[in-house]
């Protein structure tokens, strides 16, 4: 309960309601998104966090990656706010479809252009940092891979 976390992109509360029930403290759970309805969220850009440095034990950005045009930008912002021996966890949607063809199928594109194929793309995220920590955990998160998480510890120094 007195582990400090950074949400990023809860949109609909749901993450955050998650964390609580498993133990996580009210008053050390934060959150973030570009909009919300929801009082429980600040508005705030994850790669331009307005948070100290080495704020958080743990900083988890769910499915928000896939958007971003600057991935090592918003992740060195979550490492920035991330105090040493923290974690980031990132989730994401995998998917080797091309981007003509999620058109074709859809009729438009979501997120952005360069998209993460396979959890050696999520990983690779971290490839930027690696002299500030690792990759403790990579993972799919369905039985299909077609979703991952990543979890980065930030080194003690």
């Amino acid at each position: 309960k007195d582990k400090k976390v950074l949400l990023i992109g809860p949109r609909n509360e749901a993450e955050i309601f998650t964390f609580l029930g498993n133990g996580f403290g009210r008053k050390t759970l934060f959150s973030i998104d570009l909009f919300s309805y929801s009082p429980l969220i600040n508005i705030m850009d994850m790669h331009n966090l307005k948070f100290a440095d080495n704020e958080f034990d743990i900083v988890y950005a769910g499915w928000v990656i896939s958007y971003s045009e600057n991935r090592t930008k918003a992740i060195s912002e979550m490492l920035r706010v991330t105090r040493p021996g923290g974690v980031v966890g990132i989730t994401a949607t995998l998917s080797p479809v091309s981007n003509e063809d999620l058109i074709a199928k859809r009729g438009y594109m979501v997120g952005s252009k360069n998209r993460l194929q396979n959890l050696t793309d999520l990983s690779d995220l971290f490839l930027p940092f690696v002299e500030n920590g690792n990759v403790i955990l990579l993972a799919p998160t369905s039985e299909d891979e077609n979703a991952g998480l990543a979890c980065f510890r930030k080194s003690l120094k």
